[in-house]
């Protein structure tokens, strides 16, 4: 007779994974998990901050637990003494910032960053005069190491005088200028990098990514690779010469409206540069 040999393959397959469940499991406790469990038995949560709320002991529903009593809220599945008001602000120490949680039970800290410290629960410069505060509203970038990307912003404080504190981060792909967080650079223009690099600004405006490095003879000015013999003069944009032997230049027209010469392109292998043009040896 002759055996299936797929179908006894598969039987000894599925009487080699029961085994190893039953050994996983420690032999004959075998863990069975319910498909209708929604939750953890006995465990607690808060059901908006009046009631709490406790999984049955089936694991399949949430079920009314306690409604909290007047000067209290729901925090973490318990009815907890209300200690603050939502939004209420205060100093713990010289540098942290004390913040009444959403349910008024606890106080959430917040450490200010490096150059501020906090004053009427608010984390404020300890740079005051670069430049003065003197209008609600005003900003300016941090001047503090680390935060070239930080905005402050001036505000009247309980004392009766005006104080920098931290507004915002502008974030990675933007920097503070003159107040404001904007991009790092405009995409598409380029500037030198030393005397004889180019770099341009990526299509984000977040980065200047290297672009270029000058040919013999020639350096970066306003951000393109300009020819170092300003003669023949250039007189109209897209005029050509040679350089050397196998290098031609293009006539630009700079950001100021000058004239300038600029590398265009080597000639190649078998050709050489005559009247601005590449031809045959």
């Amino acid at each position: 007779m002759l055996l299936d040999s797929s179908n006894l393959w598969t039987r000894s397959f599925g009487f080699l994974l029961s085994f190893l469940l039953v050994i996983s499991c420690g032999g004959d406790d075998i863990v069975e998990v319910d498909p209708t469990s929604i939750c953890t038995p006995e465990a607690r949560r808060c059901d908006g901050l009046a009631n709490t709320e406790k999984c049955n002991t089936a694991g399949t529903a949430w079920e009314r637990a306690e409604s909290c009593a007047s000067g209290h809220a729901c925090n973490k599945g318990s009815c907890t003494p209300l200690i603050c008001t939502l939004g209420q602000l205060r100093c713990q120490g010289a540098e942290t910032v004390k913040a009444c949680n959403s349910s008024g039970t606890a106080w959430d800290t917040t450490d200010c960053n490096s150059g501020y410290g906090c004053h009427e629960g608010r984390c404020i410069s300890q740079m005051p005069s670069i430049p003065g505060c003197t209008a609600s509203g005003q900003t300016r970038c941090a001047p503090t190491m680390g935060r070239r990307s930080g905005l402050d912003r001036c505000f009247l404080g309980e004392d009766g005088l005006f104080h920098w504190e931290i507004d915002v981060n502008c974030g990675p792909k933007l920097v503070c200028k003159d107040g404001e967080c904007v991009s790092l650079c405009t995409p598409g223009v380029s500037r030198c990098d030393g005397l004889e690099d180019t770099e341009k600004c990526n299509t984000t405006g977040t980065a200047w990514e290297h672009a270029d490095i000058c040919a013999s003879g020639h350096v970066c000015n306003k951000g393109r690779c300009v020819s170092q013999l300003p003669w023949p003069a250039c007189t109209a944009e897209g005029q050509t010469r040679c350089w050397m032997l196998g290098m031609i230049e293009k006539c630009f027209i700079d950001v100021d409206g000058e004239f300038a010469w600029e590398f265009d392109r080597n000639c190649g292998t078998g050709l050489v540069c005559e009247d601005g043009q590449c031809v045959s040896r």
